[in-house]
């Protein structure tokens, strides 16, 4: 361990809103971890929210479900297009949201994705421009996003552990669905983060209670690897 979230909390400058991406591959604990670092921060007296990736998805998971699998009955190109994830969110929104939290303006948003609604577009986020507040902006495709954030974490968890994390989380899909949208995550995310990995600042071990913080020094094939159902 190189430092603690405390250390690398109070290093921050708190005269302007700062951003610190929280990224890591599906069921690798990305909202948890932001829950615990939002406590901290609390704790630190640095007003803090939490902003996922997730609200700015394009379609509700019953229209992107649909969508797919037209892709798929269509032909295997239209359905690899499709599981492209780069296209299931609106950077273009992302991208003006968080210009305007780093310009310390308020943020709203409306008709954002629900998972306590099944995934639906029912959500709203209202984010006040306090001074000195940290934004953690946590989800799977932010790593691109890299200049628009004062810090990159990436979580690590065996991808054994993420499927039944997401399993017990993602519980109005069914196991094949769950399965299918794993297989299809997976896919994405081994090129997406081999493309992007210089873009990380610390990574953390969440594969246990207590996590680890070190410098981002392992390569990806030390934790990208996915061997399939049958390994």
């Amino acid at each position: 361990m190189i430092a603690t979230i405390t250390e690398i909390i109070e290093r921050l400058p708190d005269d302007k809103t700062q951003i610190i991406g929280v990224t890591g591959q599906a069921g690798a604990g990305k909202t948890s971890i932001s829950s615990r670092l939002q406590e901290t921060a609390g704790n630190l007296g640095r007003p803090t929210r939490i902003l996922s990736l997730d609200s700015f998805f394009i379609l509700s998971s019953t229209e992107r479900k649909k969508w797919l699998e037209e892709g798929r009955q269509d032909s295997e190109t239209e359905f690899s297009s499709r599981s492209d994830q780069m296209c299931w969110w609106d950077f273009r929104a992302v991208k003006t949201a968080l210009e305007t939290l780093k310009s310390g303006l308020e943020l709203n948003l409306t008709g954002i994705y629900n998972r306590d609604d099944g995934g639906e577009l029912t959500g709203r986020i209202k984010i006040r421009a306090d001074k000195g507040r940290i934004i953690l902006f946590e989800g799977v495709a932010t790593a691109h996003l890299k200049s628009y954030l004062n810090l990159l974490f990436f979580l690590y968890v065996p991808w054994d552990v993420r499927f039944r994390r997401i399993e017990s989380r993602d519980t109005y899909r069914s196991g094949a669905e769950a399965r299918g949208r794993f297989e299809v995550t997976q896919q994405f995310e081994e090129t997406y983060f081999r493309t992007h990995w210089e873009n990380i600042d610390y990574f953390i071990d969440n594969s246990n209670t207590s996590p680890e913080v070190s410098n981002h020094s392992l390569q990806p094939d030390m934790v990208l690897i996915w061997n399939g159902w049958n390994n």
